[in-house]
């Protein structure tokens, strides 16, 4: 108990700090003057699934300053990451700033010249204290920014294990929505304004006729990669749940990036598999989903897609970080072994990857059956 408490006091030390910090350095933005903020520039870090999971709150602010300029700066469209752009719908930004690799004074001078009225951090879950009053005071002091607000602190490491038992964690993106509203702006719930275009509707469609794959209720997507090993769920595990369904005249639609092509190769000898990973741009994937029954999927980018475009996830989750960050909104199925010794040890590497192994086969195609059966029930 007492270690709770500790990490309680942690946590609202560090958050009623950056809160005062955050009053004394920047105006808060008046209700009734909401109209004289011209432009705004939101500040978000992160990959694929980060950006699916900031959408609701970015879409937000756009209905909350509708005559506003907004711009996002991003490390997205780095080498590992793709890029935002692909990503949030054009309609809601201006322009995107890519601050990786960019000289520093370059991109000073431009946010300066700029003439922002309002910033927005929409930290990452465990941006640290210090990172973020750097950015505070980047924000006033370089950039010359007034109004200004988003610091907080979603998760620390004190005490993980107790935090892991006892604490029930926000999920990511209501997190980003309660930033919003902490600081008088709207929570227009979760909404997905995804970047899918007429072409990549086309493409989709013309693939699906050509594969025999257009009726949605025999198709179940397959998410088989990971960007971290620690999160991949045993490819002979996704083998027979595949080789389950496929004996049921399921089809089975593999969808990643090229750097899953070798695990999806080997579901191929599976009657009705069908691999597309390498194949699709991520709007494409999201509209390929559109296709599909329901999916299975690690914790990774098209999973996020999958619940964007309201295809329902049996999601397996890894036991490395804190519950319910990351899941998929409520109606959906996750699966995380909460007994592992090991858990939140927050590794991007594994070399056994227990979590994952101890969530059977039969437990993942009995909550495949559970949301398809949900599904015919819902029709």
């Amino acid at each position: 108990m007492l270690k709770i408490k500790t990490v309680q006091a942690h946590y609202n030390f560090l958050n009623g700090l950056l809160s005062l910090l955050q009053q004394l350095l920047f105006q808060k933005v008046q209700v009734n003057k909401k109209s004289a903020i011209k432009k705004i520039l939101i500040f978000r870090n992160g990959s694929f699934g980060d950006t699916i999971c900031a959408l609701p709150a970015i879409n937000s602010v756009r209905k909350d300053f509708p005559d506003a300029e907004i711009d996002i700066m991003t490390n997205s469209g780095g080498t590992t990451l793709v890029s935002i752009e692909n990503i949030i719908d054009r309609s809601l930004v201006n322009e995107f700033i890519n601050y990786l690799g960019v000289d520093k004074q370059v991109l000073a001078k431009k946010i300066k010249e700029k003439n922002y009225d309002l910033f927005i951090e929409l930290p990452q879950d465990q941006a640290t204290f210090i990172s973020q009053i750097r950015n505070m005071v980047i924000a006033r002091f370089i950039f010359k920014i007034q109004h200004a607000f988003g610091w907080e602190i979603g998760a620390t490491r004190l005490f993980k294990k107790q935090q892991e038992k006892y604490f029930t964690f926000k999920d990511e993106r209501k997190r980003l929505l309660d930033i919003l509203e902490k600081n008088d702006l709207t929570n227009y719930n979760q909404e997905f304004p995804l970047n899918i275009t007429e072409k990549d509707i086309h493409s989709v469609t013309d693939l699906m006729k050509q594969n025999n794959l257009t009726d949605k209720h025999k198709n179940i997507a397959f998410v088989v990669g990971a960007k971290r090993h620690s999160n991949r769920w045993p490819i002979e595990y996704f083998k027979e749940v595949a080789l389950y369904f496929s004996k049921k005249d399921f089809n089975i639609i593999i969808i990643g990036g090229k750097e899953d092509q070798a695990l999806a190769e080997q579901l191929l000898d599976i009657t009705n598999t069908y691999d597309f990973t390498g194949m699709l741009t991520p709007m494409q994937s999201a509209e390929m989903l559109r296709y599909c029954k329901l999916t299975l999927s690690n914790d990774t980018g098209p999973m996020h897609l999958s619940y964007a475009v309201e295809t329902p996830i049996v999601a397996v989750f890894s036991a490395r970080d804190y519950p319910n960050k990351w899941f998929p909104p409520e109606g959906n199925i996750v699966l995380r072994d909460n007994d592992i010794e090991c858990s939140v040890c927050f590794t991007e590497t594994c070399t056994d990857n227990q979590c994952m192994k101890s969530i059977s086969s039969k437990t993942v195609i009995e909550s495949v059956e559970n949301l398809l059966q949900i599904g015919e029930n819902n029709v």
